[in-house]
């Protein structure tokens, strides 16, 4: 399990994680030890498509089927400010 431990730099901060998938089969993605209302908004493969979305808020756990091959997750929070950070 991959933990990574940085700090929020904003309350509306947003991150993409590469992922790669050595096999095919279904993966849980969670956000944990994080502030409340962080999670997952996107999941796209290495071309671009969209995979998932969350639909209002992010989700703190995904359960996916995934074939072989990189993957990037967008995890941050549900609010916005004008010109402070962006995805």
């Amino acid at each position: 399990m991959l933990r990574l431990r940085i700090g929020i730099a904003s309350l509306d901060e947003r991150d993409i994680f590469r992922i790669d998938i050595a096999d095919a089969g279904e993966y849980q993605l969670s956000v944990t030890e994080a502030p409340t209302g962080v999670g997952i908004w996107y999941i796209w493969d290495h071309k671009g498509n969209l995979v998932a979305e969350a639909e209002t808020a992010p989700e703190a756990l995904t359960t996916l089927r995934f074939k072989p091959n990189t993957y990037y997750a967008e995890v941050g929070t549900p609010y916005t400010s004008d010109g402070n950070t962006g995805p």
